[in-house]
């Protein structure tokens, strides 16, 4: 598991077709996060964040996204995308 100091870091990825609640495509508390060369494509989530969902309960969270393509992605009530 990681700690509130953790920093994660993703590079030519696909996230396609997926679904949840929050974060269709992804739903993190990590601290940093830094997403670069990546498709979230076709994600859903059914209250918030159609592709990515941050959450921040406790802690600041910093997200950086490079050269990331985000493409109907839907959320029913808010971020479609982020």
């Amino acid at each position: 598991s990681a700690g509130s100091n953790s920093q994660f870091i993703i590079a030519a990825a696909l996230f396609l077709s997926n679904s949840a609640h929050d974060g269709g495509g992804m739903f993190t508390g990590i601290k940093t996060l830094r997403v670069s060369d990546t498709l979230f494509k076709d994600n859903t989530a059914t209250t918030a964040g159609g592709a990515v969902f941050l959450s921040s309960d406790s802690i600041s969270v910093s997200a950086t996204f490079s050269n990331c393509s985000l493409v109907h992605n839907y959320a029913g009530n808010s971020g479609g995308a982020i």
